[in-house]
């Protein structure tokens, strides 16, 4: 009897030792710096030739885009199977995107936009997921500040001679 007392202890040991182990892994992730800052477009589009050729991307990235936010508006409206779905639409939109080739003047954007998709697609998943309320709040803030910033990359992109 009291073998079976100290394997139950161990267990629970062990178990509480991996619960602490994700736990430290998950908020250091939370808090880890986001990766650098891609430049701006202006600062990397410099060739014609580039230029025209981003156009091209320019108006393929709107579409996309704009596509997309309406997904994540939906989604964000959404719960249960439906959501399950609408993150279903997102994340085969955002394979879509990925298989566009930019100009290298447009890489930029498509990063800037890339990380937007990513993470609705995160904020998405942890609703479904039922996280915690403060990861939710964290990951919408990132989605916002992505969301935002691929638009601006994308107005400056457009707006390019």
């Amino acid at each position: 009897m009291s073998s079976l007392i100290v394997a139950r202890r161990g267990r629970s040991a062990r178990l509480g030792a991996m619960l602490w182990m994700l736990l430290v892994t998950l908020l250091l992730g939370a808090c880890a710096p986001e990766g650098p800052a891609s430049p701006p477009p202006s600062e990397v589009g410099a060739g014609d030739d580039c230029s025209i050729i981003a156009a091209g991307f320019a108006v393929q990235a709107r579409e996309a885009l704009d596509r997309y936010q309406e997904i994540d508006a939906e989604a964000a409206l959404a719960d249960g199977e439906e959501l399950r779905a609408a993150i279903g639409r997102l994340e085969a939109l955002r394979a879509e995107f990925l298989a566009l080739e930019p100009a290298e003047c447009a890489l930029p954007v498509k990063v800037s936009i890339t990380r937007y998709m990513d993470h609705a697609i995160d904020l998405h998943n942890a609703v479904w997921a039922a996280d915690c309320p403060l990861c939710i709040d964290d990951i919408r803030l990132q989605a916002t500040a992505a969301r935002e910033r691929a638009a601006l990359d994308l107005q400056t992109l457009e707006g390019a001679p």
